[in-house]
C-alpha cells in the first residue's frame, strides 16, 4: 500500500524542526558556564527542545495520508515524545561542558543520533494498524546514520555557537540542523511498507490523524519554541546586564581596595611621622636642655633675636646682661641699647655681618653705666633657620669679661713697666711678648725681636740650655730655674744675664704657654 505527504504539512514539519534547531543552539548559550540558573535551563530547555523535535517527528507523520484514517496509540506517542526529551537533555547537557573532545563528542553524537532514532520508530510503531509495519533494512541503517550525523553536526555547531551573539551564524547552523533532522524522518518514512490489506485497529484511547490535528500541534509547538527563545533572550540580557553590574562592582571593589590601601599607607606613614614628630620634639627638648645647661656652664647668659635682629628672650640666670635689665632688651637691636659702643669692630661692620646670617663669635662690646662704670660683655651667636631654610633670627650667649679686661689691662701694666726684662716664649720657642726693658737690653725694636726666636739671642750651648730647661720644665723635674746665661745684642755683642725661667699657667693651673 502507498501513500502521500500533504506539502503544506511536510513544509510545516520542516518549519518546527529549522525553528526548534534554533531555539537549541541560542539554549546551549544559556546552559553552558556552571551557573545555579543554568539547571533550570537544563530542564526547561530540554522539554522545550525536545517537544519541538517530536513536534516536527508528529507533524511529519500526519502529513502522510494513506487510503484509510490513521490513529496513533496514546502511550506510543507519549513515549516518543518523552524519548526526545530525554535526548535533547543529554544534547544540551553536552554541549555545556567546558570542552568538547572527539571522544565526547563521537560518544555524545551516537547516543544523540540513537536516542532520536528510537523517538522517530517509537512514533512510527504508535501507528494502529494491521498488519505491523514492515521496513527495508537498507533505509532504516541510513536512517539511522543520518541521526547520528545530524547529532555529531548539532552538538559541533552548538558548541562551536554558544558563546555567539550574532543571529547570522545561528540561522545558518539552525538551517543545516533542521534539514537534517527532516532527511533523517523522511528517509525513517521511506524505510516503511504497508501491507496492501493494511487497516486501523481502533480503540477509544487512539488518536485520530488529521490536518486540525497537525494545525494544532504545529501552533502548539511554535508558541512553546517561541516562548521559550523569548524567555532566553529576556536571560541573556538580564545575565549581561547582571555581569555589567557585577563587573562595575568588582573594579569598584578593586578601586576601594585600592583606596584603603593607600588610605592604610597614608595612615600608617601619618602615624610614624607622628612617632618621629614626638621623638624629635622630644630630641629637641632634651637638646634645649642641654644647651640650656651647657650655656649656663660656659657663659652668663644666653639670648635669642627675630629676623630683625630684636631680642626677643634672655636667660634668667642674672638680673642684668653687662648692666642692662631684661625689660631694656626685649623688643630693641644691640645697637639701640644705651650707651653702648663696639670695641673689635663698628657698628655697620656687625650690622653687615648679620645681613650674612652667619656665625659670629666674641663680639667685644663696652658699656658705661649710669654711675660711669664700665663694663665689657664677649657675646656670641648662631643664626636660626625653620625646616624650609628661612631665616628666624640669632640666637647666643653672652658672658661679663669686665673683670678678665681689668685684670688683663692691669698685667700689661704691670707687665711694660716692670725694672727687670721680661718675655713670654711659646714651647716651640717662639717670643710671643716682651716688654719695653726686655727690648732695651737687647737692642731690639718690640716687633723685630718678636718675629724672632728665643735660641737665636741666646748661646746655644753652656750650662742652662733651653731645651733641656724646657724638657725638665714640661716633665715636672723642676719648678723654675736661675742662673746665668750669656745673651747676644743686635749688635752682635755678648751680654751676661741672671736669667730665670718658669712656666706660665692659667687660672686653673694648667700650662697656658712656653716657659718665661
Amino acid at each position: 500500500m502507498q501513500g502521500t505527504y500533504d506539502p503544506w504539512l511536510v513544509g510545516l514539519s520542516i518549519g518546527v524542526a529549522v525553528i526548534a534547531s534554533y531555539v537549541a543552539l541560542d539554549l546551549a548559550s544559556r546552559v553552558a558556564g556552571g551557573t545555579k540558573g543554568a539547571r533550570y535551563w537544563l530542564v526547561g530547555g530540554a522539554f522545550s527542545m525536545g517537544t519541538g523535535i517530536w513536534s516536527m517527528q508528529f507533524i511529519g507523520m500526519l502529513a502522510f495520508r494513506m487510503p484509510m484514517p490513521m490513529d496513533y496509540d496514546t502511550g506510543g506517542t507519549l513515549l516518543s515524545l518523552l524519548i526526545a526529551v530525554i535526548a535533547s537533555a543529554f544534547a544540551l547537557q553536552t554541549v555545556s561542558r567546558r570542552d568538547l573532545g572527539v571522544r565526547r563528542l563521537l560518544s555524545g553524537g551516537v547516543c544523540m543520533g540513537l536516542g532520536i532514532a528510537a523517538m522517530q520508530y517509537a512514533g512510527m510503531e504508535a501507528m494502529e494498524i494491521e498488519p505491523s509495519i514492515q521496513y527495508d533494512p537498507m533505509l532504516v541503517v541510513s536512517s539511522i546514520a543520518m541521526a547520528i550525523a545530524a547529532s555529531l553536526a548539532a552538538l559541533w555547531i552548538a558548541f562551536a555557537l554558544r558563546a555567539e551573539a550574532a543571529m547570522g551564524k545561528k540561522s545558518v547552523g539552525a538551517l543545516m540542523m533542521g534539514a537534517a533532522i527532516a532527511c533523517m524522518h523522511y528517509t525513517a518514512m521511506a524505510a516503511a511498507n504497508f501491507a496492501p490489506d493494511s487497516h486501523v485497529v481502533d480503540d477509544f484511547t487512539s488518536i485520530a490523524s488529521g490536518t486540525s490535528l497537525a494545525a494544532a500541534i504545529g501552533v502548539f509547538a511554535f508558541v512553546l519554541l517561541l516562548a521559550t527563545l523569548l524567555a532566553s533572550i529576556v536571560d541573556a540580557r538580564l545575565a549581561d546586564r547582571s555581569a555589567r553590574i557585577a563587573e562595575k562592582m568588582r573594579k569598584a571593589n578593586l578601586d576601594l581596595e585600592r583606596r584603603s590601601g593607600e588610605l592604610s599607607r597614608a595612615n600608617e606613614l601619618l602615624r610614624q611621622e607622628a612617632a618621629e614628630r614626638t621623638q624629635a620634639e622630644r630630641a629637641l627638648l632634651e637638646s634645649e636642655e642641654r644647651y640650656r645647661v651647657l650655656t649656663a656652664l660656659s657663659s652668663d647668659w644666653s639670648w635669642e633675636q627675630d629676623a630683625e635682629f630684636r631680642f626677643v628672650g634672655l636667660s634668667k640666670t642674672v638680673p642684668y646682661y653687662c648692666g642692662v635689665s631684661h625689660a631694656d632688651h626685649v623688643g630693641k637691636t644691640r645697637w639701640e641699647l644705651p650707651d653702648s659702643a663696639l670695641v673689635n669692630m663698628t657698628w655697620e661692620e656687625h650690622k653687615a655681618q648679620l645681613q650674612t646670617h652667619k656665625e659670629f663669635r666674641n663680639l667685644l662690646i663696652e658699656r658705661i653705666d649710669a654711675d660711669g662704670t664700665t663694663r665689657y660683655a664677649s657675646v656670641s651667636g648662631s643664626p636660626i633657620f625653620d625646616a624650609s631654610g628661612n631665616f628666624k633670627g640669632y640666637r647666643g650667649v653672652g658672658t661679663d669679661v669686665t673683670a678678665r679686661l681689668v685684670a688683663e689691662e692691669r698685667f700689661r701694666a704691670t707687665f711694660e713697666q716692670a725694672a727687670v726684662g721680661i718675655a713670654h716664649i711659646s714651647f716651640d720657642g717662639q717670643h710671643l711678648m716682651a716688654n719695653r726693658r726686655y727690648c732695651e737690653m737687647l737692642g731690639y725694636a718690640q716687633d723685630a725681636l718678636l718675629a724672632l726666636r728665643a735660641d737665636t739671642v741666646t748661646a746655644r750651648d753652656g750650662p742652662g740650655a733651653l731645651p733641656s730647661l724646657r724638657a725638665n720644665l714640661l716633665e715636672g723635674a723642676i719648678d723654675h730655674y736661675s742662673g746665668e746665661k750669656k745673651f747676644f745684642r743686635k749688635d752682635g755683642s755678648p751680654i751676661a744675664v741672671n736669667r730665670t725661667i718658669s712656666l706660665a699657667r692659667d687660672a686653673q693651673g694648667h700650662r697656658s704657654r712656653a716657659p718665661t
